[in-house]
């Protein structure tokens, strides 16, 4: 694994993005208050022209379209609060080109829960469906802000009645928080609410906002701004990222009085890549190498030595297994810290400290996901598939089939470092303990192959086999309540 397969598997990690077959999208969740109607929440969609299917228009224009259905319902209750379906078509052109809708609604206070599918309208096999709840959280008589929308452009649009427009500005949404070399500003919107509780109107405060990368104590960009206080305060920034390296990075944002104290911070985490600055930074660090003597490492102890090779056992390499294997087995600190700086150097000779820390982080939060009881969430199938390869494009969860235990079918359109596509992991838990999920069966290279997987998962039912016994079955017979065939070959 280099430093690219790296940084791309924790990309995936923490942000919505959805494939199918070779359809991207991509669906950003943002809420507001309207000073009139109180809070309102702003679906973004976004569409890469390229991974749908084109219509020809005539012998040389062509376009493409969506069908897009989006259910919202109360988290609490299952009440539908909100529902739409409709068809996005694309821009006629020569070329294939990215396109985007944007839909506001009015929502209160409290949490939800989205329902989406987008269909390719001219490959029906082309389909992206799923659920994600969200919160719409203001609080009355407090200092909030809304979300923060990451922006590739702007420019002004006097169309007050347009959905594309706000303030008089046409915003670019960043799709993923994503910023290629291509784009040396980073622009930032968001709004402010509540500062008449705390300041009088027409009276001053301060903003205080950074830019700082993820495992570094220092940010890269800092400043404070004087702002005239009122009702709501819409704040629109610019700043110069030309010299950011690639990497994870949070925009920090807060709200500050004449005596310097934070009343209120937000902050939104995005995505830099840029190779000429990596260079630059390699050049000038070339002088100043990374030693095992001065590196991270001698700064863990022996639970974080043990607790890091564990977290580790996912990503490393076949050759360097049964290594792994024996240094933790004696648990010797000189053993164990050489194996860490060897590995993160070999993945990230310039900055192996924040690489490491950016993948502990990742693996802490899938240790607590996945947690069982027995051992560390990470070190189960499920945590040690979720930290090789990354999110799945797609999870179905499945408890309450009469003839199986719960299980789960996880699909990869594309598995990270391999060149597999359409790749499936099916886990169960056929104890019923708590969070034990086994992986049951992969068509995923050097995993778990089980040909019979079908007929151990609805084993506890004999009378479905298509055959006299479990040996000599071949296939269970099909049912309604036996869905799992059709969950793999679907998803």
């Amino acid at each position: 694994m280099n430093k690219t397969d790296f940084f791309f598997i924790a990309f995936i990690s923490f942000f919505l993005v959805f494939n199918a077959g070779s359809q991207e999208a991509y669906m950003g969740i943002y809420s507001f208050v309207s000073p009139e109607s109180g809070p309102y929440t702003e679906l973004v969609l976004h569409f890469d022209g390229e991974s749908l299917v084109g219509n020809p228009v005539d012998s040389v224009y062509f376009n493409s379209a969506v069908e897009v259905t989006i259910l919202i319902s109360d988290h609490k209750t299952a009440e539908l609060v909100y529902g739409d379906r409709f068809l996005l078509t694309g821009p006629v052109n020569k070329t294939f080109e990215d396109f985007y809708e944007i839909k506001r609604f009015a929502l209160p206070v409290g949490s939800y829960s989205l329902e989406y599918q987008f269909a390719d309208h001219h490959d029906a096999n082309r389909v992206i469906n799923g659920t994600r709840n969200f919160l719409v959280d203001f609080e009355e008589e407090k200092i909030s802000f809304s979300s923060i929308l990451l922006l590739l452009s702007t420019e002004p649009d006097g169309d007050a009645e347009s959905r594309f427009t706000r303030r008089g500005l046409r915003m670019e949404i960043a799709p993923h928080a994503y910023f290629p070399s291509a784009i040396d500003r980073l622009r930032v919107y968001f709004e402010i609410y509540g500062l008449t509780d705390h300041f009088e109107l027409g009276d001053a405060y301060a903003l205080g906002f950074s830019v700082q990368r993820r495992g570094s104590s220092e940010p890269e960009i800092q400043s404070f701004r004087r702002r005239d206080v009122t009702f709501s305060d819409a704040v629109l920034l610019s700043l110069d990222i030309s010299g950011l390296v690639s990497g994870e990075y949070f925009f920090k944002v807060g709200v500050y009085n004449r005596e310097q104290e934070l009343l209120a911070e937000q902050k939104k985490r995005f995505f830099r890549y840029n190779p000429a600055a990596d260079l630059l930074l390699a050049e000038r660090t070339a002088d100043e190498p990374i030693t095992f003597e001065n590196s991270f490492v001698q700064d863990l102890d022996s639970d974080q030595l043990v607790y890091a090779l564990k977290a580790m056992a996912a990503v490393v390499p076949q050759h360097q297994v049964s290594r792994l294997n024996n240094i933790l087995r004696h648990s010797k600190p000189l053993e164990m810290r050489s194996f860490i700086f060897e590995f993160w150097m070999d993945i990230d000779p310039v900055a192996p400290d924040e690489t490491f820390e950016q993948y502990m982080e990742v693996a802490q939060a899938i240790d607590y996901m996945f947690y069982s009881g027995f051992g560390h969430g990470f070190e189960t199938d499920r945590g040690r598939i979720y930290l090789r390869y990354g999110r799945p494009d797609d999870m179905v969860n499945v408890q309450a089939e009469n003839d199986a235990p719960p299980y789960e079918i996880w699909t990869y359109n594309r598995l990270p470092g391999t060149g597999q596509t359409e790749v499936k992991f099916v886990f169960y838990n056929p104890t019923l303990a708590g969070n034990m999920y086994e992986l049951l069966h992969s068509n995923a290279r050097g995993e778990n192959n089980n040909p019979r997987w079908m007929l151990d998962l609805y084993r506890n039912n004999p009378n479905i086999y298509d055959g006299p016994n479990h040996q000599e079955a071949r296939d269970i017979q099909p049912g309604f309540n036996r869905r799992a065939t059709d969950f793999f070959r679907d998803n």
